[in-house]
């Protein structure tokens, strides 16, 4: 059997680190494009947490907290 893995762009490689390539993929293929606010405070109690797991709202706000994050588009 092949292996066709896709190695993690550079661009959301820092969120693999955390949670891992799958989720990483999962979270840009659902969100690509758009701008998601990002909480600073309370992260483990925000719809960021609730909707894609305390990990990765937790990565996220470790560099963007308080502020806009532009998911970016990637292509294969």
């Amino acid at each position: 059997m092949a292996d066709f893995s896709v190695p993690v762009p550079v661009e959301v490689s820092w969120i693999a680190d955390v949670v891992g390539e799958e989720q990483t993929f999962s979270f840009v293929e659902a969100c690509a494009g758009q701008k998601i606010w990002v909480p600073a405070v309370r992260v483990e109690k925000s719809n960021l947490a609730k909707t894609w797991g305390v990990p990765l709202a937790q990565c996220l706000s470790d560099r963007y907290g308080g502020d806009h994050y532009g998911v970016p588009m990637l292509k294969a």
